[in-house]
């Protein structure tokens, strides 16, 4: 069975949450104390925690009353420490395709791609 990171962010959508190593991996993401930094600990060790807390007594009894909110224009990496947890009454923003592109390019690289488009169709820039 492909792991939850393995399909992108391990939201909890995306864990098989009957797995004691997914049970409580989407809670670790974006932690209060170091959201907008850098994950510094590998997913299997958030499997690891997420085994521990289950082996301990956590389960999940009751339906989140928080959500994860992944960025909505910036790279969604697994080591990415950017999104945060809103209630999960609040509506998700419409997502826009094209900025999480851009947001995702390397700036030598949209550069490079405008400079392209510009000599090749000209036309475009009128």
């Amino acid at each position: 069975m492909m792991a939850a990171e393995d399909k992108g962010l391990p939201v909890r959508e995306l864990c098989n949450l009957d797995d004691p190593e997914e049970m409580f991996l989407w809670a670790l993401l974006g932690l209060d104390d170091v959201n907008g930094a850098q994950v510094m600990v590998s997913f299997d060790h958030l499997r690891t925690i997420s085994k521990r807390i289950f082996e301990v007594g956590g389960r999940l009894v009751a339906d989140p009353v928080i959500k994860y909110r992944p960025p909505i224009a910036a790279p969604l990496t697994p080591f990415d420490g950017h999104g945060s947890w809103v209630s999960v009454d609040e509506p998700d923003p419409e997502r826009d395709p094209l900025s999480e592109t851009l947001a995702q390019m390397k700036p030598h690289v949209l550069k490079a791609v405008v400079d392209r488009t510009r000599e090749e169709h000209p036309e475009w820039w009128d």
